[in-house]
């Protein structure tokens, strides 16, 4: 008879969950495996058996949050109304933010995992559906800096000591009309 062991999904969430906090307090570039085995207290040789680099872990934190926005981009191509396909990414991308709240942020805002992103093909195409669902092929200048400022500013939305204190119940609709507001096309007054 074996022993019980834990499954590999749960050693696998605490190296991701010990790597986010650490990435978090030190940056990518200033976490080091060791740092990440010293956290949840096993070997490094046990952090190999699950990632042999730090550049799968990040590729695994944003796998998720990747994943949904994909859902998300497929949802709204299917929706023939310009406007309908609209609401549909920025509902999603809302809902996506809020749902990786910390990791998103966290990732977002670091030159490694933000450099990794870019790197990475699936996050390219991605972008680029997103841009082309909210934005489309003609979109001016000033669309263009609405587009930014929006996408900027969720990925503050997990950091921000402004709203930490709200839950994602209160926030969303926040967010939502805050969003629409910018990305109108015509400016308020």
């Amino acid at each position: 008879m074996s022993s019980p062991q834990s499954p590999r999904g749960s050693a696998r969430q605490r190296v991701l969950e010990a790597s986010l906090e650490l990435f978090s307090q030190h940056g990518v570039a200033g976490t080091s495996l060791q740092m990440i085995a010293d956290r949840i207290g096993v070997t490094k040789a046990a952090i190999y058996f699950q990632f042999r680099t730090k550049e799968e872990i990040l590729a695994a934190l944003l796998e998720s949050p990747l994943t949904d926005l994909l859902q998300v981009l497929e949802d709204a191509e299917e929706e023939t109304n310009s406007v309908r396909r609209a609401e549909i990414v920025l509902s999603g991308l809302i809902d996506t933010v809020l749902a990786h709240r910390r990791g998103t942020s966290v990732l977002m805002r670091d030159p490694g995992a933000v450099l990794a992103l870019k790197q990475s093909q699936t996050f390219v195409r991605l972008r680029g559906r997103l841009e082309e669902l909210l934005l489309g092929p003609r979109a001016t200048i000033e669309e263009r800096v609405r587009f930014v400022v929006v996408m900027g500013g969720l990925t503050q939305v997990g950091v921000s000591p402004l709203l930490a204190e709200l839950d994602d119940s209160v926030l969303r609709p926040l967010l939502q009309d805050v969003c629409c507001q910018i990305l109108e096309s015509h400016p308020r007054g």
